[in-house]
Order: structure tokens, then sequence, then C-alpha cells
């Protein structure tokens, strides 16, 4: 990801830099030229993949306590624009969490 920022980053001050100064003017012309160098109307999808945690905000049990901590394993998202959709699969387990009340 940090290479494709990067790489829009260059291909931006390269195409300001190639495009003469009177089209600069007009920002259609350099958006229009970004977009052909970039290719970004061909984007069909994108996909999100991660792990973490989740946290439900106001359900602790006191103010001093941290949220309830529900674990990720997997989180994967994929938005399809086409067909102005998206599907969200994730794997989550109970987190580490103290344990309240009872024992001896």
């Amino acid at each position: 990801m940090k290479t494709f920022v990067v790489g829009c980053f260059a291909t931006s001050v390269l195409i300001a830099g190639i495009i003469p100064a009177a089209a600069q003017r007009d920002a259609r012309a350099i958006l229009q030229a970004a977009d052909a160098a970039v290719g970004a109307t061909k984007v069909n999808s994108i996909q999100y993949a991660a792990t973490g945690r989740i946290s439900y905000l106001g359900q602790n049990f006191t103010v001093a306590d941290d949220w309830p901590r529900v674990d990720l394993k997997n989180y994967t998202m994929t938005i399809d624009y086409p067909s102005k959709s998206e599907r969200l699969d994730y794997t989550r387990v109970q987190g580490n969490n103290p344990a309240r009340g009872g024992g001896a």
C-alpha cells in the first residue's frame, strides 16, 4: 500500500511537470491526465484485510474499567463498485477480559 501511494504521488508530480503551464490552470485536464496515468476509472473493487479487536462502547461494568473486548482473528471486507455491494467476513473470539465475580 505504501508503495502504491508513493507511486501515485510520483506519477502526479511527473504529470504536473509534463503538462504545460496553460493546461495546469484547467483542473479538469489535470485530473483526467492523472486518471489516465494511474487508471483509477478501471478500478472495479477494493479489499481490506486485517486483524485486531472490537470493543463495545458503553458496555463496561464500571466507569473505571475498559470496554468488553472481542478479538478478531481475521477481518476481510470486499467492496464491488459496479454492483454497489460489499461483503464482510470476520472471525471473532472472546477477548482477554478480566474475570468477574465468583471463585474462591
